[in-house]
């Protein structure tokens, strides 16, 4: 499997959790940057779209998928760093997810627990890999 489609795998299952959360009756605002998809999420802080979006009422969502490549890259981390201080700004419940490769889950954790330590996020943050495996840090 190319990375194209590893990343666009990874993009599908970060909206399948989003659904477990966003309220049924509002799934309709959850954006996503796949192909076929028109509803493409809106940029946010610093010009970053994410993969994965969702805002309505007291509830934003941002997920971002990472291919093993990509992880920690200092754009990568430029992304997370905007996408969690778009979250933190927010009024409401905020969510952070980033989605990797399963042999890339330790790394991306340890990477948001040092970010979220260092700058003080005020986020929900979960990472999750390919293996469906999701864990809140």
């Amino acid at each position: 499997m190319g990375e194209s489609n590893t990343h666009q795998n990874l993009v599908l299952l970060i909206k399948k959790h989003f659904h477990e959360i966003v309220p049924t009756n509002t799934s309709c605002f959850i954006s996503c940057d796949t192909i076929g998809e028109s509803n493409i999420p809106p940029q946010t802080l610093n010009g970053y779209r994410p993969d994965v979006y969702y805002s309505h009422n007291d509830l934003l969502m941002i997920g971002e998928a990472k291919t093993s490549k990509d992880l920690e890259r200092k754009h990568s981390i430029s992304q997370y760093k905007s996408f969690m201080n778009t979250c933190a700004q927010f009024t409401g419940k905020k969510y952070f997810f980033l989605f990797v490769p399963w042999n890339e889950f330790i790394s991306a954790k340890n990477l948001l627990k040092r970010l979220q330590k260092q700058y003080n996020y005020d986020v929900v943050i979960k990472v999750g890999c390919d293996f469906d495996i999701v864990e809140m840090i």
